[in-house]
């Protein structure tokens, strides 16, 4: 397992789950990040383009979820929200 990539839900538990206190913001922040850029996504090594997430949400039930086998970056994720309360 690469450490600097993970799935959106383990990088919401590990990282963004401490400084955004509401799960389903967290989801939101993350999937826009994603969508905007701010954090990388990717897909059987290969880095997505953002705008292939603008699309959809991969869950018709949650708008924000991110598609199961997309990792993201632990690096971006780490600098986007670095110096944010909850």
């Amino acid at each position: 397992m690469d450490s600097n990539w993970l799935s959106p839900q383990k990088l919401l538990d590990n990282y963004i789950g401490w400084v955004v206190a509401d799960i389903h913001e967290a989801k939101k922040q993350l999937f826009l990040a994603v969508v905007y850029g701010d954090v990388r996504a990717r897909c059987l090594g290969n880095i997505l383009d953002p705008r292939w997430f603008k699309q959809f949400g991969a869950d018709d039930d949650d708008r924000y979820a991110l598609p199961p086998d997309v990792e993201v970056s632990v690096e971006d994720a780490k600098r986007r929200w670095s110096g944010k309360s909850a």
